[in-house]
């Protein structure tokens, strides 16, 4: 299995000859393999492939200019596999922190923009074969700014989901507590004025979105975990929280808890959220009965510091999952395998040359 891996400089800022999108392979046996910088390009922090077309897309975290860059990728089977540059574009707000590939855009949440409130979801058209094919269009947010005023001054999106059916696009707004519905069309994605709100304060990051109009939304700013039931034939106008829970059950000790990433692993039972300060990846059984979806904390496993993205391996065994695990802070990589019974063991490690920030499978 082949990954590409976003990166961030050194801790000391400044940018390593190595700063770029790296490849890694992860071996049969668990064994993560260093095979090198597959593009130069700084502040890479956040890659995404796109769903049919050989093409890998990076952020270029920066504001001002902040930027999206586009490559065509090579034969995954091949080991000197490389990063061929079609074409960057600006992202269409600063500091682009995650990107979500549709068919024919490329969305871009931008957590900062440059004045109070003007954060935006930036979406990036393209060619038929995958190529940037203009500026990005920009997408604000209107909601009232959060109770914390360090981290919730104005709107900051952090994450833009795909809902399954492909008809609608949820984006995570910490800045402002919601999540806001964008509408897919043939003309690209339209807010459409639906949002689902969030307990005050909580700080949605990024979440997974259920068939059943759920999400399970990882909130940065209060450390939790919350269910959402979202608008929609069953729901409120504002949706319905109906489950909040502590990321994980590792005590945070004197400095700060923040939950990063949230993945399912493909049977949908086990829920994975890596949660940095306790630096764990901690798992939940997701269970579904008639009053809906329900989650139940299962352990937690240690990961490496800070742990800002990782990825769950399709296909793996139904009483277990293999995760990678970008762990920035360490400069590593942790490859762990998860039990059912949510227990973990470390496969193996790998330091880089640079902080890795984000884990996509080939």
């Amino acid at each position: 299995m082949r990954f590409w891996i976003g990166t961030y400089p050194s801790r000391d800022g400044v940018v390593p000859p190595a700063e770029g999108v790296w490849r890694v392979d992860l071996l049969d046996d668990g064994t993560l393999v260093d095979r090198g910088r597959a593009a130069a390009l700084a502040q890479a922090s956040f890659v995404a492939v796109h769903p049919t077309l050989p093409v890998l897309y990076a952020t270029q975290e920066a504001e001002p200019g902040g930027a999206v860059a586009a490559f065509a990728t090579g034969d995954p089977d091949d080991a000197a596999m490389s990063l061929r540059p079609l074409v960057t574009v600006p992202a269409g707000g600063g500091y682009p922190c995650h990107l979500e590939v549709l068919g024919s855009e490329v969305l871009v949440s931008c957590y900062g923009s440059g004045a109070p409130g003007s954060a935006v979801l930036g979406s990036v058209p393209l060619s038929p074969d995958g190529a940037p094919a203009g500026d990005a269009r920009t997408h604000g947010h209107d909601g009232a700014p959060g109770p914390h005023a360090d981290r919730q001054d104005a709107s900051h999106v952090h994450s833009a989901t795909l809902a399954p059916g492909g008809t609608h696009v949820w984006a995570a707004d910490l800045g402002t507590d919601q999540l806001v519905r964008y509408r897919v069309t043939d003309a690209g994605v339209t807010a459409d004025g639906v949002t689902a709100r969030m307990p005050a304060g909580s700080g949605p990051r990024h979440l997974v979105l259920l068939p059943d109009d759920v999400a399970i939304v990882a909130c940065e700013l209060d450390s939790t975990v919350a269910v959402v039931r979202l608008p929609g034939a069953d729901g409120g106008p504002d949706g319905e929280v109906l489950q909040v829970l502590p990321a994980c059950a590792t005590p945070a000790g004197d400095g700060p808890s923040q939950p990063s990433h949230i993945t399912l692993n493909d049977a949908g039972t086990r829920l994975h959220v890596g949660v940095r300060g306790q630096d764990v990846l901690a798992t939940f059984a997701v269970e579904r009965g008639d009053d809906g979806v329900a989650l139940t904390h299962l352990a937690d496993t240690p990961c490496g510091e800070w742990p800002r993205h990782h990825a769950v391996l399709a296909g793996a065994a139904a009483d277990r999952d293999v995760v990678v695990v970008a762990a920035q802070g360490g400069h590593e990589l942790v490859a762990l395998e998860i039990g059912a019974d949510g227990s973990g063991r470390v496969l193996s490690r790998l330091t880089l040359p640079v902080r890795p920030s984000c884990v996509v499978p080939v």
